[in-house]
């Protein structure tokens, strides 16, 4: 994934740790790992989503190594395009590798990242046809862990598949891990419910 080289210390730091870009589809996957310079070290994605650029929090924008929506608009803006509230990016978390280990651990997350996306679960309630669902589905997976989807969904009164799919939602946020039979709240996750 390129960066311009101004980026590329914070990148290093942890300082800057999401991204949002205008592509017509995802560039990267989840768990990639990506180099952006010729020094060793490689940033590994933890969530892929889509998000209007109205709905970028502060606390994001400055992740991304922004002062400002209108500064960030303008990284987004490509000859001959505008870049408005409703303009749909694609919004990827990660964090930086040193080496070219995968067993390297990120930095624990402090608590912006946790309000931020404690703000994000919020909307994603507010925009829900169903009500909010967010904590609920958390707090059931935190209660029984590596249980079968089949078991946890009745007693939410959830069709099955629908409840996978908001699992694989949560997931994609680096809140909740599967297993080969249930799933179980990541160490993140676990602080995020504990925030809510």
């Amino acid at each position: 994934m390129l960066f311009k080289t101004r980026f590329h210390a914070d990148l290093r730091d942890g300082s800057i740790n999401l991204t949002f870009r205008k592509w017509s589809r995802a560039q990267v996957k989840i768990g990639g790992s990506y180099r952006f310079d010729q020094r060793p070290g490689a940033i590994v994605v933890d969530s892929i989503d889509q998000e209007s650029v109205g709905k970028i929090m502060p606390p994001e924008i400055k992740r991304a190594g922004f002062e400002s929506l209108d500064e960030l608009k303008a990284a987004l803006r490509t000859k001959g395009t505008t870049i408005s509230a409703r303009t749909s990016v694609f919004r990827v978390a990660f964090h930086f590798e040193r080496g070219s280990s995968k067993k390297s651990k990120s930095a624990a997350p402090n608590q912006g990242d946790v309000d931020t996306l404690v703000e994000r679960l919020e909307r994603m309630d507010t925009l829900s046809r169903r009500g909010p669902w967010t904590k609920q589905v958390l707090a059931l997976i935190a209660k029984h862990p590596q249980r079968r989807a089949g078991d946890l969904a009745p007693s939410l009164d959830r069709e099955l598949k629908a409840f996978k799919t908001d699992v694989r939602k949560l997931k994609g946020l680096g809140l909740t891990k599967s297993f080969e039979v249930g799933y179980e709240l990541t160490a993140f996750g676990r602080l995020v419910l504990k925030a809510m």
